[in-house]
């Protein structure tokens, strides 16, 4: 029986990394300008999940928090974002600003809450992500840690 297990990402994790993303239909175009500090979930050999965060001195954006098909809806995406988040505060970070289509009940259940494009840091609004990776649909959401 294997164990999962959370650590911080290392540069040999990168094409497995981008491989998650793509298969979850997230933006993988800008990683390699952007550079995000990713954690992963790995179970045995086997990165099952994945999310970063591209750091703007204390506020972050939160990219591509994702989890293998199959393996989705088991708490994982909890242990991810938990990880995540100690990750970013050990970095300093004051504010995570996301944005997503699909996952605002998720991220609601985890302390975020939806804010306006244009209150968020001015770095964050120029990354691709804002300016044109994600659509104006996509719903903006921001958390303070502590």
């Amino acid at each position: 029986m294997t164990t999962t297990q959370v650590r911080t990402a290392t540069l040999n994790d990168s094409t497995r990394i981008i491989a998650l993303l793509q298969a979850n239909s997230l933006p993988t175009s800008d990683l390699a300008e952007c550079r995000p500090e990713f954690v992963v979930i790995e179970d045995g050999d086997e990165l099952i999940g994945t999310g970063g965060v591209q750091v703007f001195g204390d506020a972050a954006l939160v990219r591509s928090v994702a989890i293998a098909k199959g393996r989705q809806n088991g708490g994982l995406g909890s242990s991810l974002l938990d990880a995540l988040e100690r990750h970013a505060s050990a970095l300093g970070i004051r504010e995570l600003v996301l944005l997503t289509q699909t996952a605002e009940q998720f991220f609601t259940r985890h302390g975020y809450t939806r804010v306006e494009r244009a209150s968020v840091p001015r770095l964050i609004q120029a990354t691709a992500e804002f300016r044109s990776l994600c659509p104006a649909s996509a719903v903006c959401m921001s958390k303070r840690l502590t």
